[in-house]
């Protein structure tokens, strides 16, 4: 899968709910990954107890079954390490299911960039030169050195599944929401290759 697929009602409202309660009343942890640490982590471990990813096995084209899931709480004031990223360290593909509170405190979602510089949409296949690599770090926090090629808005039920190459950035950058019953949360999974 080359491109971003959104599929709304993913999850029925009540899912949601419980989903989004399941989520504030979660351990949150700071988790280390590629030497990134990322704050606001809170594995889960019986992702597929919650939610069904068979749902969107024919679009893919793949059965998605999860390598790494959690849930992913950003507060007014969180900030993270990699802004503007890509995730093919983890796996092929990444999806994130938002959980709005119930009364949202600003508009959020996700966005898909790429780098004005390099034309890079996404990390290639092959590794990019050591010019190349710099660049892309050192640009990781001005979106002025990035063109917006989708803007994917937050919504109760909605599901978004892109490539874990793909250049992506949350939005409110800094979060929202002062406790967890206020705050930007999302779940994140990771999928890999498996058969239909």
């Amino acid at each position: 899968m080359d491109t971003t697929l959104i599929v709304d009602n993913f999850i029925t409202p009540e899912t949601s709910f419980i989903l989004r309660n399941v989520a504030e009343h979660a351990e949150y942890k700071t988790e280390h990954h590629d030497g990134f640490a990322y704050d606001g982590i809170s594995v889960i471990d019986n992702i597929e107890a919650m939610v069904d990813y068979s749902l969107i096995v024919a679009p893919l084209g793949m059965n998605p079954i999860p390598s790494l899931s959690y849930f992913y709480m950003a507060q007014l004031g969180h900030t993270t390490q990699s802004w503007i990223h890509s995730d093919n360290t983890v796996d092929q593909l990444a999806s994130v299911l938002y959980l709005p509170p119930v009364s949202p405190c600003s508009p959020s979602g996700t966005m898909m960039l790429r780098h004005r510089a390099t034309g890079l949409s996404g990390l290639p296949d092959v590794p990019v030169s050591e010019d190349v690599a710099q660049r892309l770090l050192a640009d990781h926090e001005n979106l002025d050195e990035w063109i917006v090629e989708d803007t994917i808005s937050e919504k109760t039920g909605r599901l978004l599944v892109y490539p874990t190459s793909r250049f992506h950035a949350r939005y409110p950058r800094f979060g929202f929401g002062s406790s967890p019953q206020t705050a930007r949360i999302v779940l994140v999974s990771f999928f890999g290759e498996a058969g239909v």
